[in-house]
C-alpha cells in the first residue's frame, strides 16, 4: 500500500510529496496541541520555580560543609531557617517534576528535525531527573535529621546522625554532580537540534549557551570552589530562563494556524 501510495504522489508532480509530507506534519501538529500547550506550561513554570528556590537558597546563605554542621545549620537555632529550607528544596522538587513533560514535548517537536540525538537527549534529561530527585531526598533528609539530633541527648546516639549527616551529604554531592552534567549535556544537544528546527535559531543557541556553564560547574559538588559555585548559579539562572522561552515557543507551537 505505501509503494502505491507513493507512486501516486509521484505521479502528480515534483512538489507533491513536499506537500504530503507539510500535511502530515501539521496533521500531527494538531493531533498533539494539546500536550504541546501543556509542556509550554510546565516548562515555564519550572523555569520560575527553579528561579524562585534559588532566591529562597541565596535568603538562606551558604550551606556548611560536615554532617554535624549542617544540622546545627538547619535547625536555625531559634529562626525559622528550618522551614525556609524545606520550602527551598520542596519548590526545586516541583520544578524537577514539572521538567519531564517537557522533555516528552520537546521530543515530539525536534524529533522531525533529528530524531536519533534527540531520543538519546530527552533519555539523558529523563535519567537526570530521576537522578535529581535523589539529590532532593538527599538534602530535605537533614531536616528529619537535624530534629532527631537535637531530640537525643547522649553522644553515642548524636553520633549516629551525625554519620547519617555525612552520608546524605556525600550521597546529596554524586548525585548533584551525575543529575548537572546528565542535563547540562542533554540540553545541549536539544539546544543544538533546536537552532535549526521551527522552534528557532535564536532560541536553540541560548540553549547552548546556558548548557556550557552546567558541565564546566557540575564538578562544583565534588570541589568546593567558589569560582565553580559562581558558575552554577549562572547555570541555574539561564537555564531556568531557556526553558522559559522554550515554554513561549511550545505554547506557539499549540495555537491554530
Amino acid at each position: 500500500m505505501k509503494r502505491s501510495r507513493d507512486r501516486e504522489i509521484d505521479a502528480v508532480g515534483p512538489n507533491a510529496r513536499h506537500n504530503v509530507t507539510m500535511h502530515e506534519t501539521h496533521h500531527d501538529d494538531h493531533v498533539w496541541r494539546e500536550f504541546y500547550r501543556a509542556s509550554g506550561f510546565f516548562s515555564i513554570g519550572a523555569g520560575v520555580l527553579t528561579i524562585s528556590g534559588l532566591l529562597v537558597i541565596f535568603v538562606l546563605g551558604p550551606r556548611p560543609t560536615g554532617g554535624e554542621a549542617v544540622l546545627r545549620w538547619v535547625s536555625g537555632q531559634g529562626q525559622p531557617r528550618g522551614l525556609l529550607y524545606g520550602i527551598a528544596y520542596a519548590i526545586l522538587e516541583v520544578a524537577n517534576t514539572f521538567y519531564i513533560p517537557v522533555g516528552v514535548g520537546l521530543y515530539l517537536v525536534l524529533g522531525k528535525t533529528e530524531k536519533t540525538k534527540i531520543l538519546i537527549a530527552t533519555g539523558l534529561f529523563e535519567i537526570s531527573l530521576i537522578v535529581y530527585y535523589l539529590t532532593g531526598a538527599a538534602d530535605l533528609s537533614f531536616l528529619s535529621l537535624s530534629d532527631k539530633y537535637f531530640a537525643v541527648s547522649t553522644g553515642s546516639e548524636r553520633a549516629s546522625y551525625v554519620a547519617a549527616a555525612d552520608l546524605s551529604l556525600a550521597l546529596a554531592a554524586a548525585s548533584a554532580l551525575m543529575a548537572e552534567l546528565l542535563f547540562s549535556v542533554s540540553t545541549l544537544v536539544m539546544g543544538l537540534v533546536m537552532s535549526r528546527s521551527s522552534l528557532g535559531r535564536f532560541t536553540g543557541f541560548f540553549g547552548v549557551i546556558a548548557s556550557i556553564p552546567g558541565i564546566v560547574g557540575s564538578s562544583y559538588y565534588v570541589i568546593a570552589i567558589p569560582t565553580l559555585g559562581a558558575v552554577v548559579v549562572v547555570y541555574i539562572v539561564l537555564i531556568a530562563i531557556w526553558f522559559i522561552l522554550v515554554g513561549y515557543k511550545l505554547s506557539c507551537r499549540a495555537r491554530p494556524g
